[in-house]
């Protein structure tokens, strides 16, 4: 059998933390990847903007991973999501 885990790891000012989801399908994992993208993205106010207007954030993304971060400090602001698939026997 099959889970599929989603690890949020995340960094603001310093501040560190990490949240961890198991699922049972992977369209279930990546439906929770897609909401904290978004919510992701609400956090560094990037929602509505066009690129000209988001100077020194970086997105990062494929289809089982997403991270954002403010250029040149990964380690004081960031949030990186990931799916991970792994057997239970």
């Amino acid at each position: 059998m099959k889970v599929y885990v989603v690890i949020e790891d995340w960094v603001y000012d310093y501040d560190s933390g990490n949240n961890v989801e198991v699922y049972n399908t992977k369209q279930k994992a990546l439906d929770s990847l897609q909401e904290k993208r978004k919510s992701a993205r609400i956090d560094f106010d990037l929602e509505g903007k066009t690129d000209e207007e988001i100077e020194g954030i970086i997105e990062e993304q494929d289809e089982s991973s997403y991270t954002v971060y403010e250029n040149g400090y990964y380690s004081k602001n960031h949030i990186s999501i990931r799916i991970e698939e792994k057997e239970i026997k």
